[in-house]
């Protein structure tokens, strides 16, 4: 029988196995993508200090390593992309294959059993949320990782008693984006539903 697509995601994570250089690159890129992109910030707040006190080849200079770093935080975000997504598509490809193999397998009660309609939502729709979860999800989740980590380091650098107040609302943050999710899935498992109907 086909997996629900409760199970779906963590049990078809071993998909991604034959895709682990590709993976591994991805999150390297995004590692140096939220190196230089906080290199921005910092050049651009030398220059804005230095105006009227430094002279304006080192302003100058300044700038060129902003904009340096802007490029170079473009490439590496581009390539993270083009390795995690390219690893997600191959590996859809491949659940895609052993997915339709596992259909030619079964026998006509099941398909009497099952309307037609959900079991081609499932092998659509389904599986391109899985496909999105390795591509975009981890792109994101990663990304988001990284970035918080990064900026955090750096402001408890400048300033622990600022960083302090200004982290005290993320445990809120964090459960109204929990509450906000949960109401999310629902939708979508409804979504889902309905079109597995509507193809019927």
């Amino acid at each position: 029988m086909i997996a629900s697509s409760d199970q779906s995601v963590p049990s078809s994570l071993g998909y991604l196995k034959p895709y682990r250089r590709q993976l591994v690159w991805g999150f390297v890129m995004l590692l140096f993508t939220n190196g230089f992109y906080l290199g921005v910030p910092e050049m651009l707040g030398r220059a804005l200090d230095g105006i009227g006190s430094r002279p304006t080849h080192d302003i100058m200079m300044l700038v060129v390593w902003m904009a340096v770093f802007a490029i170079a935080t473009a490439i590496t975000r581009i390539w993270s992309r083009v390795w995690i997504f390219n690893a997600a598509r191959a590996a859809e490809y491949d659940l895609r294959s052993d997915l339709f193999g596992h259909c030619m397998t079964l026998s006509p009660s099941y398909y009497r059993k099952n309307p037609v309609g959900d079991v081609m939502s499932r092998l659509t729709n389904d599986v391109q949320t899985v496909r999105a979860v390795w591509g975009f999800g981890m792109v994101s989740l990663g990304n988001a990782l990284l970035a918080f980590l990064s900026i955090l380091g750096v402001m408890l650098w400048r300033d622990p008693v600022v960083t302090l107040w200004v982290i005290l609302p993320f445990p809120l943050i964090y459960v109204v984006g929990q509450a906000m999710s949960k109401r999310i899935y629902g939708t979508m498992r409804a979504v889902q539903s309905e079109l597995g109907t509507l193809s019927s």
